[in-house]
């Protein structure tokens, strides 16, 4: 598959350690349906936290204030994010400071 050179893009799951595979499916196809509502075309990779291989979108053109508020959705603890001409990088989600994290 070759996909179009963007200048923006983040990186995201949906996926929680101690869930089933069957929650995690479930909230992996939710992602997705609330990306393509908000007019995104993610594309699915597979990712790693933890050292643990996770299903994930990487989503061309998502602004940061979009991928924080998904990833606190989804309850992340950090999403990806790589700004125009920037370099990728970890960003930790706020809702973990509640949690004492």
């Amino acid at each position: 598959m070759r996909v179009a050179a963007v200048s923006e893009f983040g990186v995201l799951s949906a996926f929680r350690e101690g869930r089933k595979d069957a929650e995690n499916d479930y909230a992996h196809r939710m992602l997705l349906g609330d990306l393509n509502a908000m007019g995104y075309a993610p594309v699915e990779a597979v990712g790693e936290w933890d050292g643990v291989p996770e299903r994930c979108w990487v989503v061309p053109g998502i602004k940061p204030d979009i991928l924080l508020e998904l990833g606190t959705k989804y309850r992340q603890e950090a999403v990806v994010y790589c700004p125009p001409g920037g370099d990728p990088s970890v960003v930790g989600m706020d809702w973990l400071e509640e949690l004492g994290r």
